[in-house]
């Protein structure tokens, strides 16, 4: 099985240090796919068109975002495993535990609350709560052509595989996320050393 790591970025630098560490990076996403509006779907048909044009079809392509910086070598393996056994039918995308159940979430209307979920459910204590499990950010894995086709990584039959460590739960999209994943990449040096 031949895997490569493509990497989608339209900074100089990113590029540079990718391909130190063997990365392919063919070229600097272009400037329409580089924008805080541009999709992820996006940019990985952007770059699987180009991989595929180079190098032929290929069975899987899996998304890994910078956002989640401490997802693990085993949960890349683990969707990769969940994906064969299914014969790459289904999505694979990796999940967590939510931190807020949605039967204690609520919409506003003029400082009015009303629940998501219904208000059964909102004086349930949390153990009495059913499990409920939000994306990560971490790994989508989706057969190429029905990317191109749904132009989604999640679907109905989309099959989740749960993540238990709070760490590969980071997924930076605030300066506050930025600063949490600063303190547990402190926190992991510290061990090191």
């Amino acid at each position: 099985m031949c895997v490569d790591v493509l990497v989608s970025t339209d900074d100089q630098e990113i590029a540079e240090i990718s391909r130190q560490y063997d990365a392919l990076v063919p070229w600097l996403r272009p400037q329409e796919i580089s924008t805080d509006t541009a999709s992820s779907v996006d940019v990985v048909l952007h770059a699987l068109t180009w991989y595929e044009n180079e190098n032929g079809k290929v069975d899987g392509v899996m998304l890994l975002q910078p956002t989640s910086p401490f997802r693990t070598v085993e949960t890349i393996r683990t969707a990769v495993t969940l994906f064969k056994q299914g014969q790459g039918r289904h999505p694979i995308v990796s999940v967590s535990p939510a931190h807020t159940h949605p039967a204690w979430c609520f919409k506003l209307d003029n400082h009015h609350m009303t629940p998501f979920v219904d208000w059964d459910n909102v004086s349930k204590r949390s153990q009495d709560l059913e499990p409920v499990y939000a994306l990560n950010g971490s790994v989508y894995l989706i057969q190429p052509q029905r990317l191109k086709d749904d132009r989604s990584f999640i679907a109905e039959d989309t099959q989740a595989f749960v993540v238990n460590d709070p760490k590969e739960d980071i997924d930076i999209d605030t300066a506050f996320d930025w600063i949490v994943a600063e303190t547990i990449l402190g926190s992991l040096t510290e061990n090191v050393e």
